[in-house]
């Protein structure tokens, strides 16, 4: 069940966004702003921010998300995944009530996501050098670079 509880963590994280959303709509209409203006009364400027914010976050975390999950643990992503959605929740709700109490809800998110995608993102190069590694071994990476570029300089002259 652990590799089910990144899709979990997307369907809370998207719900979050849908819940920002409705909030800049509704303040929207509240306020009497017209599309697509996106200034007016500081309450919902403030919901706008909170909505615009989270969409930029979430773009990064959820492939981050997924690709530590895949890569490194599904359980562990998870965990980090919920610990995002809260600080984003926080973020969301200190936002609106004072704009300068912002902080930690922002911090703990970022750093989530960059928990996230710095194993993630390393992973498949790890991968990839362990396996050249096995198959000739005791060759320096550059050694094997310099095999494989001799390798494709050979099968372009070929193709020629």
């Amino acid at each position: 069940m652990p590799a089910g509880f990144p899709a979990l963590v997307t369907v809370l994280a998207l719900l979050l966004y849908v819940g920002v959303f409705v909030t800049a709509g509704r303040a929207r209409a509240r306020y009497g702003i017209e599309a697509p203006a996106v200034t007016g009364a500081p309450q919902f400027e403030r919901a706008l921010r909170i909505q615009q914010n989270t969409l930029e976050q979430l773009i990064w975390f959820l492939p981050a998300l997924w690709l530590f999950a895949f890569y490194v643990s599904p359980l562990w992503g998870s965990i980090i995944g919920l610990i995002w959605v809260a600080a984003r929740i926080y973020y969301a709700f200190s936002y609106y009530r004072d704009p300068e109490t912002r902080g930690p809800g922002f911090i703990v998110g970022f750093a989530t996501s960059g928990v996230s995608a710095r194993p993630a993102s390393q992973s498949p190069i790890r991968r990839r050098a362990i396996e050249s590694r096995r198959g000739s071994r005791n060759v320096s990476s550059s050694a094997w670079l310099a095999s494989q570029s001799r390798s494709n300089q050979r099968a372009s002259a070929n193709s020629l």
